[in-house]
């Protein structure tokens, strides 16, 4: 945002705000695939079969409005990725008797960061002469750039400089693996099986 006018002068104080369009772009890919591994004899005892699906995914983007408030001058950078895969084995033991096995695999980054023009040397808290005791034990970037200054009362609206998580790295990747059982008894199914996730995050 910027001000503007001529306090003196015929025109009144003009305000008036620019932005950089936003930008947004993804490409996805699915696929899956069904197997029979195993036919069974003539009644299906015995059939195995194994299904997979994968779908990939890239969504870059600028974002002109990186913070949480109405104006903000400072753009943020996302490069996100998603990966997700499932494989299913089910084996058909008899016409009572089915067991599935199943693995996932899920990835996703949305991770963030500033726009490198906002890293200039006269826009880093050096240039401005300021210290930041954080860039001791963790140099760069991050800590390098201005603090955000938020306004309150009338300026509640605006802010300068970056939200403090811009560059927050948000990488997610779980794993999951089940095995499930199920009975089936006249009017009655059972089900018995368990689920393990591990999630790991950066």
């Amino acid at each position: 945002s910027t001000f503007q006018g001529d306090i003196s002068g015929g025109l009144p104080l003009v305000r008036f705000r620019n932005v950089f369009p936003a930008e947004f772009t993804q490409d996805q890919i699915t696929t899956r695939l069904d197997y029979t591994l195993y036919k069974g004899d003539s009644n299906g005892n015995g059939l195995n079969t194994l299904s997979g699906s994968f779908f990939y995914a890239n969504f870059p983007a600028f974002d002109p409005f990186s913070s949480d408030t109405l104006v903000s001058p400072t753009p943020l950078i996302k490069d996100d990725r998603n990966r997700t895969l499932s494989v299913t084995n089910t084996h058909i033991f008899s016409a009572n008797i089915i067991n599935e096995v199943r693995f996932g695999y899920f990835y996703l980054d949305n991770s963030r960061r500033l726009d490198e023009r906002f890293l200039a040397d006269e826009l880093t808290n050096s240039g401005q002469g300021i210290f930041n005791p954080a860039s001791v034990f963790a140099p760069g970037a991050p800590t390098q750039r201005l603090a955000r200054f938020a306004g309150t009362g009338n300026l509640s609206d605006f802010s300068v400089n970056a939200p403090t998580d811009i560059f927050n790295q948000r990488r997610q990747t779980t794993l999951t693996f089940a095995d499930i059982l199920t009975s089936l008894r006249v009017s009655h199914a059972f089900r018995l099986g368990g689920e393990h996730k591990r999630n790991f995050y950066a």
